[in-house]
C-alpha cells in the first residue's frame, strides 16, 4: 500500500475523481482513497464525507472508519439503521433495493468493526446503540449473526 500511496500520478487521478461532478467517479474515487490511506486521502474523505450523493458519503465513511478516524461515526450509525431509506432508494432498480441495504448494513458493520481496531480508545457507544437497533428489527438470520458478532466485538474491547 506505501507503494501505491507515494505514486503521485494515482494519487493526482484520484484527488480530481473525489472532485469531479460525476458522482460515479467520486464514489469509486472515496473507496480508493479509503484503502489507499495517508493524511491526504482522509483529509479528502473527510470532505466526501459530507458529500450530495448518498454513496459518496456511505463509501467515505467506511474509508475513515478503516483508518480509526472518528468523522465516520455519524454516517455509519446512520447506515445501519432500519428506518434510514436514502442508500436504500438511491438504487434505480427497485427489485436492487432490499440486496442494496443488505449491502449497506454489510458494510457498515464492517465498517464498525474496523473503526474500533484501529481507534481502540474511541467512543463506540453511538455505533454499539446502532447495532442494538438493527438487531430489535429483526433483521435476516445471516445479518443478525453478523451483528451480534459485531456487536460483541464493540463490548469487549
Amino acid at each position: 500500500a506505501q507503494r501505491l500511496r507515494d505514486d503521485a500520478r494515482l494519487r493526482d487521478a484520484l484527488f480530481q475523481a473525489a472532485a469531479d461532478d460525476d458522482a460515479v467517479l467520486r464514489y469509486h474515487a472515496a473507496y480508493a482513497l479509503g484503502v489507499l490511506g495517508g493524511d491526504d486521502a482522509l483529509r479528502r474523505l473527510a470532505v466526501l464525507a459530507g458529500d450530495a450523493n448518498i454513496d459518496v458519503r456511505m463509501n467515505a465513511a467506511v474509508g475513515l472508519a478503516r483508518h480509526g478516524d472518528p468523522a465516520c461515526v455519524a454516517e455509519l450509525a446512520r447506515m445501519l439503521d432500519p428506518a434510514e431509506t436514502e442508500g436504500m432508494l438511491a438504487e434505480r432498480e427497485p427489485a436492487a433495493r432490499e440486496a442494496k441495504r443488505a449491502v449497506i448494513y454489510r458494510n457498515a458493520l464492517e465498517g464498525a468493526k474496523q473503526f474500533a481496531q484501529a481507534s481502540p480508545q474511541a467512543d463506540v457507544a453511538p455505533l454499539t446503540a446502532a447495532v442494538d437497533r438493527l438487531l430489535a428489527s429483526n433483521p435476516p438470520p445471516g445479518l443478525r449473526l453478523e451483528a451480534e458478532a459485531v456487536r460483541r466485538a464493540l463490548a469487549h474491547r
